[in-house]
C-alpha cells in the first residue's frame, strides 16, 4: 500500500507559489502533484535515505531574520529519524557559521539530503523541537523528493567524514572579492535559502533550502554584489520563486568542492520576467537577481576534494 499525500483539506503550497501555478497555466496539475508527493512526515525510504548521507544542506533564520544556507556534517548516521515525524541531527556548527547560535527551540529549518553520486535529493521541512549540545530535534511538517535535473554527479574522492584543512575563512563582508567572484562565476552548483515571512504555525509558512545547478558560468555576476541567474524547468512547485514573491530575503551557499570552502551569501532577490533582459549564455524567460548584503567564506566546510562523475544535462528555457 502506498503511502498518503497531503490528506490535509489546504493546498500544500501558500498563497505566492499558488500565484505563479496559476500564471503559468499549472496550477490544478501542480496541486495534484503536490498532494500525491507532499506529505507532513517522513516516508521509510526517506528516513533511510538521510541515515545514510555524510552531510546535510540546513536553511535557517539568523538572529536578524536573515536567511542563511549551510552545511551540517558527520559520519553517516549523524542525521537519523527518530521516528516517522522526528528528525535528530548530532553535528558541531563552526563558530564561525552564519547560523552559529541561530537554531533555537521554535524556529523554522529546512534540511536537504542530496546524495552527487545518484542525483537523488529530499527536503525536510519543520520546526526545531529543540536544540541541547549541538543535537537538533525536528519536527516534519512538509517533507518531498525534489527534480534530480541539472545536479552534476559527483564522488568522493576520500573518506567523507574526515575534517579538511581550512584554506581560508573571513569575516562579514558586503562586496564580492575577484576570487569570489572567478568562485561564483565557475560554478555548478548553489543551494538557495527562501522563507515565507509569516510564522504563524501554518506548515506552509516555513523557511525553504533548495539545489540550483547548471554548467558552469550558469550564474552571471552584474557587479560586485549582484548575482543573475536563469530558471530552469523542474517540478514547477516554485517553493523557492513562491517564497521569493512573498519575502525577497534570500541566503546563497557556493561549495567548492576542490578545496571545501564554502561562500555565504544572504541578501534580497527578485524574479524576472523577461526574456532576453540580461546576457547569459543559456536562455530562460525566468531569471533571479539577487544583491548581496553580507558575505562570509569558511573553510573547510566539506570533505575535499571530490570528483565530478558527469556533465549536467544541458538545461533548458523554463522555471523550476
Amino acid at each position: 500500500m502506498s503511502d498518503p499525500g497531503w490528506n490535509k483539506p489546504t493546498s500544500p503550497f501558500h498563497e505566492s507559489a499558488r500565484k505563479l501555478q496559476e500564471r503559468l497555466g499549472l496550477r490544478e496539475r501542480i496541486e495534484r502533484f503536490g498532494r500525491r508527493g507532499i506529505r507532513d512526515y517522513m516516508t521509510e525510504e526517506v528516513r533511510t535515505f538521510v541515515a545514510q548521507l555524510p552531510f546535510l544542506v540546513v536553511a535557517a533564520l539568523d538572529r536578524a531574520g536573515r536567511p542563511w544556507a549551510t552545511i551540517v556534517s558527520g559520519a553517516p548516521g549523524f542525521a537519523a529519524a527518530l521516528d516517522t515525524r522526528t528528525l535528530e541531527i548530532s553535528t558541531d556548527i563552526h563558530p564561525a557559521d552564519p547560523l552559529a547560535g541561530g537554531f533555537a527551540a521554535g524556529a523554522r529549518i529546512s534540511v536537504l539530503g542530496i546524495e552527487f553520486s545518484t542525483r537523488r535529493r529530499n527536503t525536510i521541512n519543520g520546526r526545531i523541537v529543540s536544540c541541547d549540545g549541538g543535537t537538533l530535534r525536528i519536527k516534519t511538517e512538509q517533507c518531498f523528493g525534489n527534480c534530480p535535473r541539472y545536479i552534476r554527479a559527483r564522488t568522493i574522492e576520500r573518506d567523507p567524514t574526515e575534517s579538511p584543512a581550512s584554506s581560508r575563512t573571513t569575516a562579514p563582508h558586503p562586496l564580492l572579492e575577484p576570487d569570489e567572484e572567478s568562485w561564483i562565476g565557475t560554478a555548478d552548483t548553489f543551494f538557495i535559502a527562501s522563507s515565507h515571512p509569516d510564522d504563524d504555525g501554518n506548515p506552509v509558512h516555513g523557511i525553504d533550502v533548495s539545489h540550483r545547478g547548471g554548467l558552469p558560468g550558469f550564474v552571471d555576476l552584474a557587479d560586485d554584489r549582484t548575482l543573475i541567474w536563469p530558471e530552469f524547468v523542474g517540478n514547477s512547485q516554485f517553493n523557492t520563486l513562491g517564497n521569493i514573491l512573498a519575502n525577497p530575503r534570500v541566503g546563497l551557499l557556493f561549495p567548492d568542492f576542490d578545496t571545501g570552502d564554502g561562500l555565504y551569501l544572504t541578501g534580497r532577490a527578485e524574479i524576472a520576467w523577461e526574456s532576453g533582459d540580461v546576457a547569459l549564455p543559456m536562455l530562460s524567460d525566468r531569471k533571479v537577481r539577487f544583491y548581496a548584503i553580507d558575505i562570509v567564506r569558511l573553510g573547510g566546510v566539506l570533505a575535499a576534494p571530490w570528483r565530478a562523475a558527469e556533465i549536467v544535462p544541458a538545461p533548458m528555457p523554463g522555471s523550476r
